[in-house]
């Protein structure tokens, strides 16, 4: 498996390796410390990490009564302002190191969810009582003492493609220092429900408020005066929505680390990595990752 990787790998980056073959160098500098004969520069990559950062919200003011939309279609949520998170990352990637001092990789990372929870009030009217005045219907009851309780659970989850390019400083101590950029796209996804649930016993809320025959289809309070409308149909009920929001956007990063070589094929990676995942909105989306990862050589 190894093999067909490395071999599927010099196929799509012939051209570059072909300018770059004759610059593999030994890993490390002219400080000090063990030198390491990358053999043909081709690596693979795994990290692991922790990540804290910033990440849009989403507003709880969605929840009101009814919805919007439809129980058969997913809606998009409303964002709300930043909030600070702390969550995981993880993945994995290739590369190719050109010299002792210049290599790039191309690197997939996936951030672990970050969950949020709103609940809130509304008024659901349970059924659809007519009001009489003079034994004439004059319109349904719209009853406030009839609430429900929305909850809303929202989850988003971030995936980042990058290209990177790193310069390894000179090794010392058997350590090599290293700096990086990368550029790439990031996956960002918003998934999650709401549901409505009856103050009164829990119940999932499912009123039907089809209108009572020569009622008017009008919401009135106890006294049979009209109130603002609700935006209710005299209908049967289903509040029940699935919220779900895909963006796709332009991702920068810049690394810091520092690289043990254990022989000449393993190297152990410990770094930090500044993400921005949307840079045309720099300050709603951006994470410092601080990971652990390993560099395979092929020999």
């Amino acid at each position: 498996m190894k093999k067909v990787a490395f071999a599927a790998l010099a196929g799509l980056t012939m051209t570059t390796v072909g300018h770059a073959a004759d610059m593999a160098a030994p890993v490390g500098g002219v400080l000090g410390g063990p030198q390491y004969e990358v053999g043909s520069g081709w690596y693979i990559r795994g990290d692991f990490g922790d990540s804290l950062g910033i990440s849009p919200s989403v507003n709880g003011n969605s929840i009101q009564g009814p919805p919007p939309g439809d129980a058969s279609n997913p809606i998009a949520p409303t964002y709300g302002a930043s909030a600070s998170k702390q969550n995981y990352t993880f993945g994995g990637g290739f590369g190719y190191q050109f010299s002792s001092s210049f290599r790039m990789d191309a690197t997939f990372d996936h951030y672990t969810s970050v969950n949020f929870k709103y609940t809130g009030q509304v008024v659901c009217p349970y059924n659809a009582t007519g009001v009489f005045q003079a034994g004439i219907p004059v319109g349904v009851l719209y009853d406030t003492n009839n609430t429900c309780n929305g909850v809303e659970k929202i989850s988003n989850t971030n995936n980042v493609a990058l290209v990177n390019a790193y310069y390894d400083l000179p090794t010392f101590g058997g350590l090599t220092p290293y700096v990086g950029a990368g550029a790439g796209l990031n996956y960002f996804h918003t998934g999650g429900s709401l549901n409505y649930f009856q103050t009164s016993n829990g119940a999932n809320y499912a009123a039907d408020l089809t209108l009572p025959g020569g009622t008017p289809a009008v919401w009135v309070n106890s006294a049979g005066q009209p109130v603002a409308n609700p935006g209710i149909a005299f209908a049967p009920q289903n509040w029940n929505r699935t919220l779900s929001q895909t963006k796709i956007t332009a991702a920068v990063a810049l690394m810091a680390g520092v690289a043990y070589h254990f022989n000449d094929w393993v190297a152990l990676d410990l770094g930090y990595r500044y993400l921005n995942a949307n840079i045309r909105h720099p300050s709603t989306n951006y994470s410092h990752d601080f990971r652990a990862g390993v560099r395979l050589y092929a020999n």
